[in-house]
């Protein structure tokens, strides 16, 4: 049994429904992240689980017990808002203070796990800086160790770095949940970028219209996509319409492509979609799936050039690595792709 499940969750917003029969679970000290776009439900869920709203059917179980109608501040939840929701008459120390205050901890108890929280989130020479002064990391690491000193056990983070920079979220990505696993707390965190989703989490919980539509770890769900819906939210363009010609051949408008074996490759005739995974697409000779096309796009992202290229039935995209010149717009340009980078998608 998982430490946190929830079944056949169901919940209506202004007479349409929001949550259609969410079922899915947790592990005891997983990060779990629930992705999706705006509207899918992400935040309704979370507060579900927080126990701000009540499901109008289904159930919340945490550690084998059944906390559907528990109150928000009988469930051992935590739930971290994305305004960080600071005391701004108070100083860091204080505002990590606050949850242990409420629960009536001696002094002694609360100094030591404020210095403690402190530590941790590398704030140890901010106690006393009134948080009204703080820069917008610095606030998210003081709202982090408010919501972790009272010893949660689950914390809920709503789009905890959707309000910081650029630079700033991609540092606190990496040390985000570094902290987490140190401190070993089971964590669910809501975005709508997959990129986060995927530098945070160890299970990913992909929502659409109120749905679970694919759920598993970042690389599984990035490398076998469910269907083309979920390749194009995560980020992956190069669809085609196929059709089966052998199970180890696909046809597209632009040839006959060998697959690698797949034991659950469809009748021959079968129709659908093929996804190209990027990393398999080479500008070079090689022994398998050639093709020839015309560079349409060229754009530089700093650590690679994106080179988009017109075939028959659409478009490839494809990274160049450092240290290689990318061909420019317009130039014709021969290459192949690799079997292992294909995907059968279902129509």
């Amino acid at each position: 049994m998982a430490f946190l499940e929830l079944t056949d969750i169901h919940k209506t917003y202004e007479d349409a429904p929001l949550l259609c029969g969410v079922t899915f679970g947790v592990e005891r000290g997983e990060i779990a992240c629930l992705l999706g776009p705006s509207g899918s439900g992400k935040t309704t869920l979370l507060r579900i689980i927080a126990g701000l709203e009540a499901p109008e059917r289904g159930t919340v179980s945490i550690e084998g017990a059944d906390v559907t109608a528990l109150p928000a501040h009988r469930r051992g939840v935590v739930l971290m808002f994305q305004d960080y929701a600071l005391f701004p008459h108070r100083t860091v120390a204080q505002n990590i203070a606050f949850g242990l205050r409420m629960q009536r901890h001696a002094r002694a108890a609360i100094a030591a796990r404020v210095a403690e929280m402190l530590a941790l989130t590398g704030l140890e020479d901010f106690a006393d800086r009134d948080v009204n002064q703080l820069s917008g990391g610095e606030r998210q690491r003081v709202a982090l160790a408010r919501s972790l000193a009272p010893q949660p056990r689950l914390l809920l983070l709503d789009e905890p770095l959707g309000a910081l920079d650029r630079n700033l979220r991609e540092r606190l990505l990496e040390e985000l949940p570094v902290i987490l696993r140190r401190v070993g707390v089971t964590a669910i965190t809501v975005t709508h970028d997959q990129e986060e989703a995927f530098a945070l989490s160890d299970r990913v919980v992909l929502l659409n219209g109120g749905r679970v539509v694919q759920t598993g770890r970042p690389e599984t769900l990035y490398d076998h996509p469910h269907d083309a819906w979920v390749a194009r939210f995560l980020g992956l363009e190069n669809l085609f319409p196929a059709r089966i010609r052998h199970p180890q051949q696909v046809e597209v408008a632009f040839g006959v492509l060998d697959m690698a074996d797949n034991a659950d490759a469809p009748p021959p005739g079968a129709e659908g979609q093929l996804l190209i995974h990027p990393w398999g697409v080479h500008l070079e000779a090689g022994p398998t799936n050639s093709f020839t096309a015309q560079v349409t796009q060229r754009t530089f992202h700093g650590s690679r050039f994106r080179l988009t290229l017109s075939v028959d039935g659409g478009s490839l995209h494809l990274d160049i690595p450092p240290g290689q010149t990318p061909p420019v717009p317009g130039e014709t340009v021969h290459g192949w792709i690799e079997p292992a980078a294909l995907r059968w998608l279902p129509a």
